[in-house]
């Protein structure tokens, strides 16, 4: 099974779960293709944190794959169909069934539902390598921790990007702390941003906030290893801190997540939060 992988840390752990779960399921072996540098922000491959590579195909493979996705797009937009083996994510968001191992998988996949029922399997995938060096959030006096993640960037420097995706403003943020700390008592936020300046001025300088350093350079899972330390969790339209706090542990882990998630398109309509995770 060939799965074509794109995007970020986060859109890439939810074709590689979707990968896993089907591979789980059917008893095939999932190969990854990196087409992280085909993307308009590119990334990179960036799963080598969890001891992920991709598979160069053959000479002879490649070429195949890449006709077999051209057929398979234009039968789509031309009468619906679809061609056998290949198996592209619904265009509305709607959950693919999926009956037998496709050949090729492509897609950004973003539905705890695509691995229902193989949790353990995936959280046992997307564990941090013990060679990774120690990375511990701090404490503050035992407080509940709080992740709080404001996802910005191309979001919002990106016109292109703007057209598709939400940005969370301020007054999202501030409602979204002001509910976890009356629900949570104590409370410690650790804020997380790719925009350190907009998050400090969106929430203010405060004693249980602490602000996390910024590195554009830093490999993104170290940020990700942290933020699933937290116990609860505020979390943007983005699919790397969905994954944040997904794999927190917390037993009474609270969530809290946007709404709307793409613009004109309701988070829970898409399905991509679990149902017992708030939205705000």
């Amino acid at each position: 099974m060939w799965v074509l992988v794109r995007g970020g840390l986060g859109n890439q752990m939810f074709q590689a779960a979707l990968a896993l779960a089907l591979a789980k399921r059917f008893g095939v072996r999932p190969r990854f293709v990196d087409l992280t540098d085909r993307a308009r922000v590119q990334r990179g491959w960036q799963l080598d944190c969890f001891g992920m590579s991709p598979t160069t195909p053959m000479n002879s493979v490649l070429p195949a794959i890449e006709f077999g996705m051209s057929l398979a797009n234009a039968l789509r937009r031309i009468g619906g169909l679809s061609l056998p083996g290949v198996a592209i994510e619904n265009s509305l968001g709607e959950l693919v069934e999926f009956s037998s191992p496709p050949l090729v998988l492509s897609g950004y996949w973003q539905r705890a539902q695509y691995f229902e029922g193989y949790e353990d399997d995936i959280r046992s995938h997307f564990r941090f390598p013990p060679t990774q060096p120690s990375i511990q959030i701090p404490t503050a006096a035992q407080a509940p921790k709080v992740a709080i993640h404001m996802r910005r960037g191309d979001y919002v420097t990106d016109p292109a990007a703007q057209i598709v995706h939400l940005v969370c403003n301020d007054t999202w943020y501030r409602q979204a702390w002001c509910s976890t700390q009356e629900a949570v008592p104590g409370a410690h936020g650790y804020v997380f941003s790719d925009d350190p300046d907009w998050a400090l001025a969106c929430l203010g300088p405060s004693s249980n906030l602490t602000y996390m350093p910024f590195s554009p350079n830093a490999h993104p899972s170290l940020d990700l290893a942290l933020m699933a330390q937290c116990d609860h969790f505020i979390i943007s339209n983005s699919s790397f801190s969905w994954w944040g706090a997904w794999l927190g542990r917390a037993a009474d882990k609270r969530v809290i997540a946007p709404r709307e998630w793409f613009r004109g398109r309701p988070t829970e309509a898409l399905g991509i939060c679990p149902t017992d995770w708030l939205l705000l």
